[in-house]
C-alpha cells in the first residue's frame, strides 16, 4: 500500500513538473513574441520620426546673421603683478590643526590597457576601421552604406538626404560603440564630440563637412540638441550649451545662443549661414562643458620641479603630469570659470602634489597651511598674461598650469582652490573681479583680514597671484570692489 502511495506521488510530481515546464516554455514564447512586437512598434515609431524630420529638413531653412564671439572680460590684466609689503610673521588665533592628510589610494588597474587597441564590447558589424584618439588605438565598425552618402552638393536637400540614408542604415552598432568608448575613456560631452568628429573624419575620408553631419546625427540620436548650418562652401556643427563658448561665432535662436563649433581650425568670422529653428523630437539635452572626471587616456608621465620659500625655508616640490591630459585640454573651448574651478586634477598630478605637500602641511594650523599653499602658487609659478603667452585669452585647467611655463591670475586661483579643497578640506569660492581673479576661504576659526560675505558666511580673501601676500590680504585696487562669486561644487 505504501509503495502505491509513493508511486502515485511520484507520478503526480512528474505530471505537475511537465505541466509547469510546458507553462514556462509557453510563457517564455509569449514574452519573446511580445518583446519582438514592442521592438517592431518602437522601430516603426523611430522611422516615422525620422521621415517627419527629413521632410522638415527639406523646407524649414532660413538665413541667420552670425555675430563675432563673446568676450569673457575686456578689462586688461596687469602685465606685472604686485608684491605685498614685507610684514612680520602673523600669528593667527587658529586652533584648528591639520592632522591627517590622506594620500589618495592608487587607481585600480584599467580594465583595458590603453596601450592596446580598445575594442567596444558591442558586436561589430560591417566595415572595420582602425584610428587613434589622443594616441589611443581604437577599432570601430560601420555600415558601408555610410560611404555612399558623400556628395559635393551643399544644400537643404543634400543634408536631408544624408539624414535619410544614415537613419535607414545599420547605424546602431556604430552608435553603441562610440558610447562605450566614451564611458571607457571617461569623456565628458566635449570629449564625446571630439571622438565623434574623429570617427566621422575617418569614415568620410577627411571630409569636414560630412564629419560635422555625422556628429550632428549621432549627438541628436544621443538626445542632445544639435543643429547644422551651411553657406556656400561649408557645413557647420551648431550647438547650444549650458555654458558660454567665448570667442566663437554665434547667433540667437529661440532665446538661446547657438555656437558655431570647429575642432580643427579657429573660426573668426562667418557673416551668415542657413539653418533651421527647432530640433529632433526628444533631442533637447544641452551639452555641458563641465568636467567631473579626468579623461582616461594614455599615459605620458613627465616630472617638473617647483621651488618656493616660506618663512626663510626653501621647499622643492616634484610634480608630475600626463602630457596626453594636457593635449586634451589644449583643444578645449574657452568657457565659464566654474568649469575650470570644478574640474579635477588628473590622478597622477594630484597624487604627486599631495605626496610632496603632505609633510609640509601636516601639523600646521589651517591658516598657516593656507599661507604655505599661497606662497607655493605665488612664487613657484612664473607670471605672464594669456596675451603674452598665447596671443589670446585662455584659462588653464590645473594640469595645464603645471605644464605651461607661465600662468596668470585665474590659472593660479584654479590650482590653489583645488589644493585647498582637496588637501585641507576647506570651502573655497572664486572671486571674479574686473581684470583679476582670486579666491576666498571659509575657515573654521575666526581670522582677521579682508573678507567677503557669501550666503551668510565669512570667506577670507586669499590671493594666489599677489606675491608674498598672506591670508586676508586683498590687492589694494580691489579692496572696495565687489566681485562676482565663482562657486565650487
Amino acid at each position: 500500500m505504501g509503495n502505491n502511495y509513493k508511486t502515485l506521488a511520484c507520478l503526480s510530481c512528474l505530471i505537475i513538473g511537465m505541466i509547469f515546464t510546458s507553462f514556462t516554455i509557453n510563457a517564455q514564447d509569449v514574452f519573446e513574441e511580445w518583446q519582438k512586437q514592442q521592438q517592431k512598434e518602437m522601430q516603426k515609431f523611430k522611422d516615422e520620426q525620422d521621415r517627419e524630420f527629413m521632410d522638415f529638413l527639406e523646407k524649414e531653412w532660413k538665413e541667420f546673421q552670425v555675430f563675432h564671439g563673446l568676450i569673457a572680460d575686456e578689462t586688461p590684466k596687469p602685465i606685472k603683478v604686485p608684491v605685498a609689503d614685507s610684514i612680520p610673521h602673523k600669528q593667527f588665533p587658529d586652533t584648528t590643526i591639520i592632522k591627517d592628510i590622506k594620500i589618495p589610494i592608487p587607481l585600480p588597474q584599467r580594465e583595458v590597457e590603453l596601450k592596446d587597441t580598445l575594442i567596444s564590447p558591442d558586436a561589430m558589424r560591417g566595415k572595420l576601421l582602425h584610428f587613434t584618439f589622443y594616441d589611443v588605438p581604437l577599432l570601430i565598425s560601420y555600415d558601408e552604406g555610410f560611404e555612399e552618402i558623400v556628395s559635393t552638393d551643399i544644400s537643404e536637400k543634400a543634408i536631408a538626404s544624408f539624414w535619410e540614408t544614415i537613419s535607414n542604415s545599420e547605424y546602431e552598432s556604430c552608435f553603441k560603440q562610440a558610447r562605450n568608448y566614451k564611458e571607457q575613456m571617461r569623456l565628458n560631452d566635449w570629449g564625446y564630440c571630439q571622438l565623434l568628429y574623429e570617427i566621422g573624419k575617418v569614415i568620410f575620408q577627411d571630409s569636414k563637412n560630412y564629419a560635422n553631419l555625422f556628429i550632428w546625427f549621432m549627438l541628436t540620436k544621443s538626445g542632445y540638441e544639435a543643429r547644422v548650418g551651411y553657406n556656400e562652401k561649408e557645413v557647420y556643427l551648431l550647438l547650444p550649451s549650458e555654458q558660454i563658448f567665448y570667442n566663437l561665432p554665434y547667433f540667437t535662436s529661440e532665446n538661446k545662443n547657438i555656437y558655431v563649433i570647429s575642432f580643427d581650425i579657429k573660426i573668426t568670422s562667418i557673416g551668415s549661414l542657413f539653418t533651421y529653428d527647432g530640433n529632433y523630437p526628444g533631442a533637447d539635452k544641452l551639452i555641458t562643458l563641465m568636467i567631473y572626471k579626468s579623461p582616461n587616456i594614455k599615459d605620458n608621465i613627465i616630472k617638473k620641479e617647483f621651488k618656493f620659500i616660506y618663512r626663510e625655508t626653501e621647499f622643492t616640490i616634484n610634480a608630475k603630469y600626463n602630457k596626453y591630459t594636457v593635449d586634451f585640454f589644449k583643444k578645449y573651448p574657452h568657457t565659464n570659470y566654474e568649469v575650470y574651478f570644478n574640474a579635477p586634477l588628473s590622478p597622477v598630478a594630484y597624487s604627486s602634489l599631495i605626496t610632496e605637500l603632505k609633510p609640509i602641511l601636516q601639523g600646521k594650523s589651517e591658516a598657516e597651511a593656507v599661507n604655505i599653499l599661497l606662497r607655493f602658487i605665488q612664487t613657484a609659478f612664473d607670471y605672464k598674461t594669456d596675451d603674452e603667452q598665447f596671443g589670446e585669452e585662455k584659462c588653464l585647467f590645473a594640469d595645464e598650469t603645471i605644464f605651461y611655463p607661465y600662468s596668470d591670475c585665474e590659472d593660479r586661483s584654479v590650482l590653489f582652490a583645488y589644493l585647498v579643497k582637496k588637501i585641507l578640506g576647506l570651502e573655497v569660492i572664486g572671486l571674479d573681479y574686473p581684470g583679476h581673479v582670486a579666491t576666498a576661504i571659509k575657515f573654521h576659526t575666526d581670522i582677521d583680514g579682508d573678507y567677503i560675505v557669501f550666503q551668510d558666511n565669512k570667506y577670507i580673501v586669499c590671493d594666489p597671484t599677489y606675491i608674498n601676500a598672506d591670508v586676508g590680504m586683498c590687492m589694494p585696487e580691489f579692496k572696495n570692489v565687489i566681485p562676482e562669486i565663482i562657486q565650487l561644487q
